[in-house]
């Protein structure tokens, strides 16, 4: 596979063995193992809903370290906005937009920082049986 600029000039002259998709690249480019997404244990029930917080009504103890006690899991759900959770035992941080969620798992410090306007609220897990 060839392809050209504008100039002529190949740009790329052979896809090999380690093409990967633009949506998929590899670990090394990243400098790390991708992280891994968690999700919730099978046989997961629902037991507590937050409210719907803002970035002016959000606790002070969701911003400062945190965790969730053994057993229970959580599910971070941004209807608006985004803001940034921060897993203070990997010391990896990711930014969560509006419509999307995020898995938190038991005993993992953790907190979430306000980059901007926000709505957002926390559901609460846990395997019954």
């Amino acid at each position: 596979m060839c392809v050209a600029a504008e100039d002529g000039k190949d740009l790329v002259d052979e896809v090999g063995d380690e093409s990967f998709p633009a949506s998929d690249p590899p670990s090394w480019t990243l400098g790390r193992e991708p992280a891994r997404k968690a999700r919730l244990p099978e046989g997961a029930v629902a037991y507590h809903r937050t409210a719907t917080f803002d970035e002016k009504s959000v606790p002070k103890k969701l911003t400062a370290k945190h965790t969730l006690k053994d057993g229970a899991w959580g599910m971070l759900h941004v209807g608006e906005g985004s803001l940034r959770f921060v897993d203070l035992t990997t010391g990896r941080s990711e930014v969560i937009e509006a419509g999307s969620e995020r898995v938190i798992e038991p005993q993992v410090d953790h907190h979430v920082e306000i980059v901007g306007p926000v709505r957002f609220y926390v559901e609460f897990y846990r395997v019954s049986g």
